[in-house]
């Protein structure tokens, strides 16, 4: 089954961190697919949730190596 398939009739989408790190990253397995449910949270009435503490989860690793650029981009997708 296709992503566009999987999320047909859906209108909640609960999102962890991996895909949030994926998409962050661009790791080239995921980013499209994240890429894509963006598209669909900004432009129907698709809505996406996480938990508070994935911001925290997220910003591990970009913290403890100075990646300051990364954690940036942690605090501000598509807010």
């Amino acid at each position: 089954m296709n992503l566009k398939a999987a999320l047909d009739g859906i209108s909640k989408l609960y999102v962890d961190s991996a895909p949030l790190i994926y998409y962050v990253e661009e790791h080239f397995a995921y980013v499209d697919k994240m890429e894509y449910i963006l598209y669909l949270v900004e432009n129907t009435s698709l809505e996406a949730v996480s938990s508070v503490l994935t911001l925290s989860e997220v910003l591990v690793a970009p913290v403890r190596t100075g990646a300051h650029h990364l954690a940036q981009r942690y605090r501000t997708i598509r807010s």
